[in-house]
């Protein structure tokens, strides 16, 4: 389900996966499932819908782990994954990060597909890694990276990898 942390999309099943989760599946990646995320990736750190899910920052349980993709951020840095996807608007990647120790990217706008996510803005919102380390969020990248020739907001432009596609994390 795809709730993005919103009471009105709790029973929301999509009928595709997002491009980033079909790529990572294609480099054979194994997906262990969907993060929890402040209400539609607005920002605000609890919603009261649901209490019972919120989530904590793991180096400290009475801290949160960041704003919307502080989910994604939670599971990183308690190594339950090797690294995670997140969408950035305003920070969405990077607040989350830093509270959490850990290096997240905001890619350039169309360096990564947004086909299949839920857009907070669609002009801004950008999918980017989560990891433990900034070579792992490269690596990462380079799985994620391409343009999206069939997705109108995002570039079409060429743009050149600095790491090879398809390796290890």
């Amino acid at each position: 389900r795809r709730r993005c942390g919103c009471h009105g999309l709790r029973d929301r099943v999509p009928d595709v996966d997002a491009d980033v989760v079909e790529l990572l599946k294609a480099a054979g990646a194994v997906t262990v499932g969907k993060h929890s995320c402040t209400e539609l990736a607005s920002g605000a750190i609890l919603n009261p819908h649901y209490r019972e899910e919120v989530t904590c920052n793991p180096y400290d349980l009475r801290k949160t782990p960041g704003t919307s993709s502080g989910g994604t951020a939670s599971s990183v840095a308690a190594c339950q994954v090797t690294g995670g996807i997140a969408t950035d608007t305003g920070g969405s990647i990077r607040g989350p990060a830093a509270y959490c120790g850990l290096t997240g990217m905001k890619p350039t706008f169309g360096l990564v597909s947004g086909r299949g996510v839920l857009p907070l803005s669609r002009s801004f919102d950008t999918p980017g890694p989560m990891c433990r380390s900034a070579r792992d969020c490269a690596l990462l990248l380079s799985v994620l990276s391409g343009a999206d020739d069939g997705h109108s907001a995002d570039s079409i432009a060429a743009i050149p990898r600095n790491v090879p596609r398809g390796k290890e994390l």
